[in-house]
Formats: C-alpha cells, structure tokens, sequence
C-alpha cells in the first residue's frame, strides 16, 4: 500500500494545450475559442523562442511556458 494518487493536473494549469483558446486576465486560463480569444499556438521550456506573431507567456511554474497567438491570426 501506501500509493497516492496525484490529483488530476497536480496544481498545473490544465488544458493549456496549442489549439487550445485562453483568456489572459490576472492569469492564463482556458476558455472556449471565441472570434476574439487569444489562441495557443505552442508549448514549451520557458524561455525558447516562439512563432512569429506569437507572445511567450511563462506559466506560473516558470519552467513552461505557452506561445499565445492574438485573436484572428490565421491558422487557429
């Protein structure tokens, strides 16, 4: 005995996934794609590069980081 189950996502953000809409607020959440959603484009070790047209925004972790496209960029 004596396993204990993680709990899901173990205090990281979840669904902070490429494809995936967030709203950047006092924080960085996933939300529903909307016309004017910010959308993930990326993710990855904070501090690497991101596509063009896309802003870097470190998690609260600060070892990962999501590459958050502005609303209407094409190919979201």
């Amino acid at each position: 005995g004596g396993d204990r189950t993680e709990p899901l996502g173990g205090g990281r953000p979840v669904g902070l996934v490429p494809g995936r809409c967030v709203e950047i607020d006092d924080g960085l959440r996933a939300v529903p794609c909307t016309v004017d959603a910010p959308v993930i484009v990326a993710r990855g070790v904070a501090g690497t590069s991101c596509p063009v047209g896309s802003v870097a925004v470190v998690l609260p972790y600060r070892t990962e980081q999501v590459c958050v496209a502005p609303p209407g960029m094409p190919g979201g």
